[in-house]
């Protein structure tokens, strides 16, 4: 714990919740924000891979929506 703590040997990794082999930087897509409820936004993915903030491990998809949406809306 810590940063001096040794390295871990095998360091836990999470699978994605869902494979991205087959989603393409640059491709369209929708995603759901309400949870199931109806709220569809549409954008264009742009990055497909890890980061270097998610905790949880795992690959990320970023997307650029269509519309201004959230906190980063260009405002």
């Amino acid at each position: 714990m810590g940063r001096f703590a040794p390295a871990a040997e095998h360091p836990p990794s999470t699978p994605p919740a869902a494979p991205s082999h087959h989603i393409v930087v640059g491709s369209r897509c929708e995603v759901d924000l309400s949870g199931g409820e109806g709220l569809l936004k549409r954008g264009t993915v742009r990055f497909v891979g890890p980061t270097q903030f998610g905790k949880a491990g795992g690959e990320w998809i970023g997307v650029e929506y269509d519309e201004p949406v959230g906190k980063n809306d260009g405002s």
